[in-house]
């Protein structure tokens, strides 16, 4: 209960944020936000106390673990204003706490086709990173490639100083923005 409890909690702070809050809103977030970052934490910790060694090796022990040490990290992340304290974003962190929601499917019976549809993108979820490190090495090899034979190229106004192939990443934007056809009239 101390669970669904928590990710209510986490879940309900998710959807309160907003682009330009008070500084009453932004307390109420942070204490939500530590309140949720403690009953995750404490709920691991009993779990890591009851099992011992073998909680690391149940998939969803080891979820619990990395979501409630990321969830630490962003409550580090902030002080009491909400200022960052760590140089990185953490929006990606929040993300992945709202996941723990999946966790409560497999309490439920009567989620059965959710459950199946999760544990078939669990299933397929490598092939999908193999898939996106293809993709990037294929993306990599022609952004040499084009940096070799354009480096050159005087910018002017379709390669300018945003979009040319003078650096790797540059080059790399270029090549995302031709294989997503965003913005193809401005480089054609």
């Amino acid at each position: 209960m101390i669970v669904l409890l928590s990710i209510l909690l986490n879940m309900v702070a998710l959807t309160m944020e907003r682009q330009n809050p008070s500084q009453g809103h932004k307390n109420t977030l942070l204490i939500l936000n530590g309140i949720s970052t403690g009953l995750l934490s404490a709920e691991c910790l009993l779990n890591l106390i009851a099992t011992d060694y073998l909680f690391f090796k149940c998939a969803w022990n080891l979820f619990d673990f990395v979501v409630a040490t990321v969830s630490v990290a962003d409550l580090i992340r902030q002080d009491q204003y909400g200022t960052p304290l760590l140089p990185f974003s953490t929006g990606l962190i929040r993300l992945i706490r709202l996941a723990k929601v999946s966790s409560l499917l497999r309490q439920f019976k009567v989620a059965a086709g959710l459950r199946q549809l999760l544990s078939v993108l669990q299933v397929s979820l490598p092939a999908f990173f193999n898939m996106c490190l293809l993709l990037f090495l294929v993306m990599f090899i022609y952004g040499t490639l084009g940096m070799e034979f354009f480096k050159y190229i005087k910018l002017r106004a379709v390669f300018d100083y945003e979009f040319n192939f003078q650096t790797l990443p540059q080059a790399l934007m270029v090549l995302f923005q031709i294989s997503t056809s965003a913005g193809m009239q401005s480089l054609l």
